[in-house]
């Protein structure tokens, strides 16, 4: 039983630790927004936001991962 607590306390941990990742990579949609009209020098088509724009997509698809996880419980308990 002491194992089985530990491992939820863990778990909880994690998913709280991940989700944590997923809001700090989403709030940096700011920088994104910021350098979107700076342009990469050899690259003049290409906006330095366009560079930026995958940490806040990865925070958000993160931040539902973890939201998935939370609310519909791990693979294995959806399985049976």
């Amino acid at each position: 039983m002491v194992t089985n607590c530990r491992r939820c306390r863990r778990a909880v941990l994690v998913q709280h630790a991940a989700s944590g990742v997923g809001v700090h990579g989403f709030l940096r949609r700011q920088v994104v927004h910021g350098a979107w009209r700076q342009t990469i020098g050899e690259l003049p088509w290409l906006p330095v936001g366009a560079t930026y724009l995958p940490v806040p997509l990865g925070g958000l698809v993160t931040l539902v991962f973890v939201l998935r996880h939370m609310v519909f419980g791990t693979q294995a308990e959806r399985a049976s």
